[in-house]
């Protein structure tokens, strides 16, 4: 016989009792990592970017969607696509800053700094293709520890993508999901 803890509810194992995978959780100490957060799904077009241009979104998680989780998961599914033409290159940069909501925890902080997901470098001269392309299908995953500020006020998250398309190059991204999981 084993004791549950008291942080899904805890009480004595009963002889006879069925065991479900959540009552191993429990018995481990341990809250199911993908546990999505209430309303924290984003599929919203806020941050694609495209022609040389940048956008950004922030979303805000409160306090009792964090539910005293010691870390937020990030996760960002998005579709990035550059070309390179004659002496011209097409990138997409993406970064992603957290601040505790009301800016109470010294402002904007990196949580993954400008990074390049794609780039398609200029074409050769003569004989050369004239475009060279790519693209990329990519999910970033990160995990932030939260501070207790954090965990009292919420947590603003914010995603800044800049893509470079100089003359005849072009670059894009476009956001296909975010969604954001708790762990204790």
């Amino acid at each position: 016989m084993s004791v549950r803890n008291d942080n899904l509810g805890g009480s004595d194992w009963v002889d006879g009792e069925v065991l479900y995978d959540y009552d191993l959780d429990d018995t481990f100490d341990e809250v199911a990592p993908s546990a999505k957060m209430s309303g924290s799904i984003y599929t919203g077009s806020d941050f694609n970017a495209s022609a040389g241009g940048s956008a950004n979104h922030t979303i805000q998680i409160s306090s009792s969607e964090l539910r005293s989780a010691t870390y937020l998961i990030v996760n960002v599914s998005y579709v990035a696509y550059a070309t390179g033409s004659v002496g011209a290159d097409g990138s997409v940069t993406f970064r992603i800053e957290t601040q505790e909501t009301g800016g109470g925890g010294g402002g904007w902080s990196d949580l993954l700094g400008t990074t390049t997901v794609c780039r398609a470098n200029s074409a050769g001269g003569a004989g050369d293709a004239d475009t060279n392309e790519s693209r990329t299908v990519g999910t970033l995953r990160l995990v932030k520890t939260l501070t207790a500020g954090e965990l009292s006020n919420g947590i603003d998250v914010k995603f800044t993508t800049t893509t470079s398309a100089p003359s005849n190059a072009t670059a894009s991204l476009s956001n296909e999901m975010v969604w954001f999981e708790g762990l204790n």
